[in-house]
């Protein structure tokens, strides 16, 4: 809360904002979102409120009349990947296909935005300034083909993932032919 006012601590269970940002949390689609809404705190600042308010608004008309916004695969990666910090660990094929398909919807989601620009100004902001400015679609590219060349569409590891796998899997074939 900003302006120099001082606000009781029960401010937002009397003005309902507690119960709004329940409710908001509950509609979230991943983990992530719900992380991200539970933790919304009260402004009071009219500039942060008012961008805060076209954003949802331009998110509202996308919502009801955009037919080709991105509207699936919000998954949330994060405990997954945080698990290979630990060096020697790895992701499951089931959670390497979660995280391809997490980045082809964000990259989705910035592409949508990036064509219709000046019909949503404000969300073309906000991702870049998510961004950084850095290049997201390069980079997710790059993560996307790296994960392709690992797990195929089914989420089954390639036989070619490895120079080590493609040898063991020769080496089973070649024993299953010499005892068969």
């Amino acid at each position: 809360m900003a302006h120099g006012m001082i606000y009781p601590s029960d401010f937002e269970i009397k003005t309902g904002f507690d119960a709004i940002r329940r409710m908001v949390t509950e509609e979230c689609l991943s983990g992530l979102g719900r992380t991200e809404a539970s933790e919304a705190a009260f402004m009071t600042d009219p500039e942060a409120v008012r961008r805060h308010l076209v954003c949802t608004e331009e998110l509202r008309q996308i919502l009801l009349f955009e037919q080709h916004f991105p509207s699936q695969d919000y998954y949330d990666p994060t405990h997954a990947l945080a698990g290979i910090r630990i060096p020697g660990s790895y992701l499951e094929p089931e959670q390497l296909s979660e995280v391809r398909l997490s980045l082809l919807t964000i990259s989705g989601i910035l592409g949508f935005l990036s064509k219709n620009r000046e019909r949503f100004p404000q969300l073309n902001l906000l991702a870049g300034e998510l961004a950084g400015g850095a290049d997201v679609d390069g980079i997710i590219s790059g993560i996307v083909s790296q994960i392709a060349g690992v797990i195929d569409e089914r989420s089954q590891v390639r036989p070619d993932a490895s120079e080590e796998l493609g040898e063991i899997r020769r080496h089973i074939e070649k024993t299953r032919g010499l005892i068969e």
